[in-house]
């Protein structure tokens, strides 16, 4: 049986944008948080420490605080930044 087109439309726009953050999930990942800090792991292949930062920026915004980059190590071969959030 298929659903008529009436209700299909409705359906799929407000499934889509599930579906999409569903598939948010690249790096940077997060490694521990808090209002206070965020630490991200992410491989210098798959971004830059920029695009790290502006993560770091829009977690921290969520909180309405700027982000601070504390330091950057090295987990093998993926890099491991802490910000703090302030």
């Amino acid at each position: 049986m298929r659903p008529s087109p009436a209700l299909a439309r409705p359906l799929l726009t407000a499934l889509l944008p599930l579906l999409v953050a569903g598939c948010a999930n690249g790096p940077p990942w997060p490694v521990s948080r808090s209002p206070e800090h965020i630490t991200l792991r992410w491989y210098s292949d798959d971004m830059t420490v920029d695009q790290a930062r502006a993560a770091a920026r829009n977690y921290c915004g969520r909180f309405g605080k700027g982000e601070t980059l504390e330091s950057i190590g090295k987990d093998g071969s993926a890099q491991i930044g802490q910000f703090r959030c302030g």
